[in-house]
């Protein structure tokens, strides 16, 4: 916050459990929600920064290769963005980040999904792994990868909460459609769309093997990013003026 920088050794994902105790795995655990406990809101509440923004890595890359989390804008991150810096409106619904969704369209091409499966929005959660699509939205995109990937892969049945996995063996990205999400923008924000590179949504199971990394979600929960996605881009969450910016970037 004063500008300087310090490396921990972090876990990002979630929790079944808690027993009074930080895990052993890490220096500990680092709350960036939306509630007031969190490390992003205590630093806009009492700092006065009034943002904080994250990269991750990719899971898979070797362990010297780190992630950030920056409180306030002191630090440059311009020489690491692959592209153009987008926004979104932001609200804070429940200690959840949420932005309001228009539609998800797979190779340019919009998918006809009815205006009620945005109503609550898509949540951005560094939490969870995995990204969670309500029902209807989850048959459309599911059936449009399914109907791309299946004749150029081996489908295998393994034991996956994933419903869609694969022999890897021969695998090249270019056989999947692309993946978009556009969001509605505001006063401070254009209305950005993300475009999640490929292993954010093919994910790997275990060597040799990779999934479709969505999941189905429930009409009540609504649309949740998951951190895999949400890899190798910045995230940029500006709390008093209520949007999110995000752009491509190398995170180093």
């Amino acid at each position: 916050m004063d500008g300087s920088t310090t490396t921990l050794k972090n876990v990002v994902g979630c929790t079944e459990a808690f027993q009074n105790k930080a895990p052993s795995i890490g220096d500990g655990v680092l709350g960036i929600g939306g509630h007031y406990q969190s490390v992003g809101m205590r630093a806009a509440a009492r700092l006065g920064f009034g943002k904080f923004s994250y990269c991750l890595v990719d899971f898979n890359s070797h362990s010297n290769v780190t992630g950030y989390l920056m409180v306030g804008s002191e630090r440059n991150t311009t020489d690491k963005i692959v592209g153009k810096m987008r926004y979104a409106k932001m609200t804070l619904k429940d200690a959840f980040y949420v932005v309001d969704i228009r539609g998800i369209s797979i190779d340019n091409i919009m998918l006809p999904i009815l205006p009620d499966a945005w109503t609550n929005g898509a949540i951005i959660d560094v939490g969870a792994s995995l990204t969670f699509l309500s029902p209807p939205t989850y048959k459309q995109v599911m059936d449009t990868l399914v109907n791309a990937i299946a004749p150029h892969v081996e489908q295998v049945h393994v034991k996956s909460i994933m419903d869609f996995c694969f022999n890897a063996t021969g695998f090249h990205e270019s056989i999947v459609p692309r993946l978009e999400f556009h969001f509605y923008g505001g006063e401070l924000a254009d209305g950005g769309r993300f475009k999640p590179h490929v292993k954010g949504y093919i994910t790997d199971l275990f060597p040799g093997i990779k999934c479709i990394g969505l999941l189905e979600g429930t009409n009540q929960s609504g649309n949740m990013i998951g951190n895999i996605m949400q890899q190798n881009y910045i995230w940029e969450f500006n709390i008093f003026s209520e949007y999110l910016g995000f752009a491509a970037s190398t995170c180093l």
